[in-house]
C-alpha cells in the first residue's frame, strides 16, 4: 500500500484498502474494515471503476449491516464526513443491497 501511495499509484492503493478492509471484517472489527473500504469507495468513484466500486460497496454495507447500532450511528457521519452521501445516500445504498440479498 505505502509502495502504491508513494508512486501515485491510487487505484492500487484502493485495491489495498478493500483487501484491508476484508481483514478487518473478517475480524469482526466493522469500524476499521469501513474506514478502510469508505478510502477505497472514494478512489474507485474518482477512477470510475465500476466493477471494483461495487465489490467494495458490497462489503462495505455487510460490515455496516454486522456492526451494532451505536456503530452504525458512528459509521453514518463518517460516511457524510468522507462526502460519500454525494456519491450515494446511505440510506439509498442499504435498500438497494436489502433489495437484492
Amino acid at each position: 500500500m505505502d509502495i502504491c501511495e508513494k508512486q501515485g499509484d491510487d487505484h492500487g492503493a484502493a485495491i489495498t484498502y478493500q483487501q484491508l478492509g476484508q481483514i478487518a471484517r473478517l475480524q469482526e472489527d466493522y469500524t476499521t474494515a469501513t474506514a478502510w473500504y469508505m478510502k477505497a469507495i472514494a478512489v474507485f468513484s474518482h477512477f470510475a471503476d465500476l466493477h471494483n466500486f461495487g465489490i467494495v460497496i458490497g462489503n462495505f454495507v455487510r460490515a455496516f449491516q454486522a456492526a451494532d447500532s451505536a456503530t452504525q450511528t458512528v459509521l453514518r457521519q463518517q460516511w457524510q464526513q468522507a462526502g460519500l452521501d454525494k456519491i450515494i445516500p446511505l440510506e439509498q445504498l442499504e435498500q438497494k443491497f436489502n433489495e437484492h440479498n
